[in-house]
């Protein structure tokens, strides 16, 4: 796997966006732990966004990649792009 795409889909930046972007604040929270949202939730989370655009696209991956950029996913494009 390409070191870039190993960076990307890396739970840790994933969780790492989903915090950023206050995911935990929207997300169902699981009352056995005690109203926190875990990592792997988190990364779950993102990953199901990102599927999300690509399937509502009609699988077309220019907006899958416009939204990585947005979150700081995507390093090539994200400098050209506005902020959220």
């Amino acid at each position: 796997m390409h070191s870039l795409t190993k960076n990307i889909i890396e739970n840790t930046n994933l969780e790492r966006v989903g915090r950023r972007i206050h995911l935990e604040d929207i997300v169902n929270k699981n009352p056995a732990q005690l109203g926190l949202v875990s990592k792997n939730t988190l990364t779950a989370t993102v990953e199901a966004i990102l599927a999300a655009v690509y399937l509502d696209s009609g699988k077309n991956i220019e907006p899958v990649q416009l939204v990585m950029a947005r979150l700081g996913l995507w390093p090539e494009e994200s400098e050209q792009l506005a902020p959220l």
